[in-house]
């Protein structure tokens, strides 16, 4: 198995001097209130599908913002959109009635949380789309800027010097409009030790002038190379090459069955283990159906040489999901 994933880590991963180049981008994290949300992902369950409208075939589809004001309160419901009845808006507040946000401060900031719910007409079944946090928090996150309009952080002159490249993830919270954010460093430690006091110094100058009364979790992604160098994950790298380099552990929990999950499908993942949580989207129309492997693959790290994950850490790979039934198999180490 190791001259395996040595030989596919070649073929999936490539690290190709000069001038340097830097860039950052920055996205919204995931709250805390959606990350501590009870019942737990995989016990939460979905709305019943009303019955009427089950056997005349009827679909429906019910938005929802969520408030929580304390860890041991009901949620406040808000309808953001709804499609097909009531019955099925019904549905959706009986079944989120038990939810709670146990790490609530209880401050006078409710934390809020969107949901969508799909109650489809051709299968009878009822999924919940990716949960997000609310429109306001990416709104606020638009207006973030520096208070001496620096684009980037300074490439610190010995990381210069010594030739060293590297991804670091900073993890931002905003609480206010008039204070930098609270910052937390990710990344493999050479990174964190090169860029890390050049990435603090320059988010001590980052502002939120439109923050309002939520706290705002997000992410800058800082990339420093030399200009002609390429590193990251290769072109073209197929999904069954990354599953072979992932850790047996993570290999065994992936579901099983995708042939549900209208595929094949395109995805993109941001690989950050074991920090933080891997970022993973459907590539094209969403489906439902294909939330447990996108809940699967944010929690994914891969079983590669160090000096591999620092060449992949960060960075983001697209690649098409096949239709894959994988059955019981005694041998621990078998792959698809």
């Amino acid at each position: 198995m190791r001259h395996l994933l040595l030989r596919l880590g070649t073929a999936a991963f490539a690290l190709c001097g000069a001038a340097a180049s830097w860039s950052q981008q920055l996205t919204l994290e995931h709250s805390d209130a959606l990350r501590c949300l009870t019942p737990a992902a995989d016990a939460r369950g979905v709305p019943e599908y009303p019955f009427l409208e089950f056997k005349t075939g009827k679909a429906g589809r019910v938005t929802v913002e969520l408030g929580f004001s304390a860890p041991d309160a009901r949620p406040t419901v808000k309808v953001l959109s709804k499609d097909g009845g009531d019955a099925f808006v019904d549905a959706v507040e009986t079944h989120v009635k038990a939810w709670r946000v146990p790490c609530h401060d209880r401050s006078e900031r409710p934390a809020r949380l969107t949901f969508e719910f799909v109650f489809k007409r051709e299968d009878g079944k009822v999924y919940q789309t990716e949960s997000s946090d609310t429109e306001a928090q990416r709104t606020m996150l638009k207006c973030v800027k520096h208070l001496e309009a620096a684009p980037f952080p300074a490439y610190p002159p010995r990381a210069m010097r010594e030739m060293i490249q590297g991804r670091v993830v900073a993890e931002l919270r905003f609480e206010d409009p008039d204070r930098p954010p609270g910052i937390k460093l990710h990344g493999r430690p050479d990174a964190v030790r090169a860029f890390g006091g050049a990435i603090s110094e320059w988010v001590d100058g980052l502002r939120m002038p439109c923050h309002s009364d939520e706290s705002v979790k997000a992410t800058y992604v800082f990339v420093y190379r030399f200009e002609g160098d390429a590193f990251g994950f290769k072109p073209g790298v197929t999904f069954l090459q990354l599953f072979g380099l992932m850790r047996i552990e993570d290999r065994r929990r992936m579901p099983p069955d995708t042939t549900a999950m209208s595929c094949p499908f395109d995805a993109r993942l941001l690989y950050r283990q074991p920090g933080l949580p891997n970022e993973a989207w459907q590539l094209g129309l969403p489906e439902p159906a294909r939330r447990p492997f996108f809940d699967w693959l944010k929690t994914v790290q891969f079983d590669v040489p160090a000096r591999t994950l620092d060449v992949i850490y960060g960075d983001s790979v697209e690649f098409q999901v096949p239709c894959i039934k994988i059955t019981p198999n005694p041998n621990p180490g078998a792959t698809l």
